[in-house]
């Protein structure tokens, strides 16, 4: 990905970002009991929830939803504080792809870009479309997706 790291700061407001600025967020390990517990009240296939019958799926073995992947993904943006404070809606969610599975103990984190940013007809607030990619501890992109969102301007 294209341009320079952001600086660990928190709550980055419009004006504090530029196209191309990257920020990692802290990691997460997945054990096998939070991927069952997720699947078992959100995404109950078999392949998510029974040892013997994921044995017998594509994948081998359990694997995660797309969906716990896609909302650890979410938490992990969260967790790193970069739009703590800041960040006033999400407006959309687009271009995802899930590409490699979730597997139990996996050590999952996520790399945001910033792709685009616009000014709005509010001065309060401005337009940001962000690329976000879930990568494991083998540096293998499982998820990508874009967002858009409005970010509020400095007071």
């Amino acid at each position: 990905m294209a341009g320079e790291p952001l600086p660990s700061l928190k709550g980055y407001y419009f004006e504090d970002l530029e196209v191309g600025q990257r920020h990692a967020s802290p990691r997460v390990t997945v054990t096998e009991d939070a991927i069952i517990r997720f699947a078992l009240e959100w995404d109950p296939h078999a392949f998510h929830i029974d040892r013997e019958e994921a044995k017998t799926s594509i994948f081998g073995q359990i694997v995660g939803s797309g969906l716990q992947t896609l909302l650890l993904t979410s938490r992990m943006v969260y967790d790193s504080g970069i739009f703590r404070g800041t960040s006033l809606a999400g407006l959309a969610v687009g271009e995802m792809q899930f590409l490699k599975p979730l597997l139990p103990g996996d050590t999952i984190g996520a790399v945001t870009e910033i792709l685009e940013k616009a000014e709005t007809a509010r001065p309060t607030r401005g337009r940001i479309k962000l690329r976000i990619e879930t990568v494991n501890q083998r540096g293998e992109i499982i998820l990508y997706h874009v967002r858009d969102m409005l970010l509020a301007r400095r007071p």
